[in-house]
Order: C-alpha cells, then sequence, then structure tokens
C-alpha cells in the first residue's frame, strides 16, 4: 500500500496499489508496513478536514514540508488509522510499524491549537489503546530521538511507558 500525495489518489491509497499487493504475495519472507500515522497530506486536507490539527482560525495546520497532520484527538483519525492498517493486513503484511505517531515537534507550532504536554500524552496514549483494540495486527512504534534518549518527548506527546502496552515493538531511530 502507498500512501502518496498525487492527483490520482483516492483517499490516501495509490491506484498502483493492487499491482504492488500482487508482487508482495510473491515474497517468502516476512513483511512489514512502514507507515505515517499522523502526518498524512491527503486525508487531514479533504474528506478528513474536521480531524486535522488546527491553527486559531479553523484552517488545517500545515508544517514546514506543507503537510497535513491528524489531530490524534480528531473524530476521524481512529477510524482513518485502523483502515489503513487493516488495509496492509488485507495486502499480507504480518506487522504495521507507525512512524509520526506523535504531534509535530518542528515548524510554527505556537500556532497549532493543541493540548499542553499532558493532554498530548493522554491523546496519543488513548488513541494506542483503541487502536490496539481494534486490530489483531502486530504493531510497531517509532520513537521520536527525543523520546528514544530520555523515554519522554513532552513535544510529540511520545511517553515511552504510556505507549508500551500497545505496541509490540517500538524502533529508535
Amino acid at each position: 500500500i502507498s500512501l502518496v500525495d498525487d492527483d490520482d489518489v483516492s483517499d490516501g491509497v495509490d491506484p498502483q496499489s493492487a499491482v504492488f499487493a500482487l508482487e508482495l504475495d510473491g515474497l517468502e519472507m516476512g513483511k512489514v508496513a512502514v507507515i505515517s500515522a499522523l502526518r498524512d497530506n491527503v486525508r487531514p486536507r479533504t474528506g478528513h478536514r474536521s480531524s486535522s490539527l488546527k491553527l486559531e482560525s479553523g484552517s488545517t495546520w500545515l508544517d514546514r514540508e506543507y503537510m497535513a497532520w491528524f489531530d490524534p484527538a480528531g473524530e476521524d483519525t481512529l477510524a482513518c488509522l485502523l483502515a489503513t492498517v487493516r488495509a496492509c493486513e488485507a495486502a499480507g503484511f504480518e506487522q504495521v510499524v507507525l512512524e509520526n505517531f506523535c504531534y509535530p515537534t518542528a515548524g510554527k507550532l505556537e500556532l497549532i491549537t493543541m493540548p499542553d504536554s499532558a493532554g498530548r500524552v493522554q491523546a496519543l496514549t488513548q488513541l494506542a489503546n483503541q487502536l490496539r483494540d481494534g486490530t489483531d495486527m502486530a504493531l510497531g512504534l517509532v520513537l521520536t530521538a527525543e523520546a528514544a534518549a530520555n523515554l519522554t518527548d513532552p513535544v510529540s506527546g511520545q511517553d515511552v511507558s504510556a505507549l508500551a502496552p500497545f505496541f509490540d515493538r517500538m524502533y529508535a531511530p
């Protein structure tokens, strides 16, 4: 499954994903999908605007590379993430590793309407718990450099001890 930002993308899925899935079937090794969990240039800008990180004005916040992010507490965030994980499972992946399962850490963060550090940890932990309850798929998490070094990252909201129960593996950058 290829998440791209082309004009031919439908709900974040590349039309070439069917061809890719057929080629995956031919591999005789374990398959791991690495996906961007909350940083998504398509869905928070289109059909799921209500679930994007926002400016005070209500506009969708964009990072330094003009990419949108889901709000971990957004109304459609869990459903979109679960749909992606289930698509990976249907394609034959044995594990899904989530990158960007955090609040953004770079860009004009002061413009985002988001909770304080404790609220960020709580929102990510709740999303991780709901995700774990919604799938039997093996889940991995890529930690931010700060969380990997200090076991917590107050800017991103990642707290290793809070998130560990919901992931099968954690990866340091």
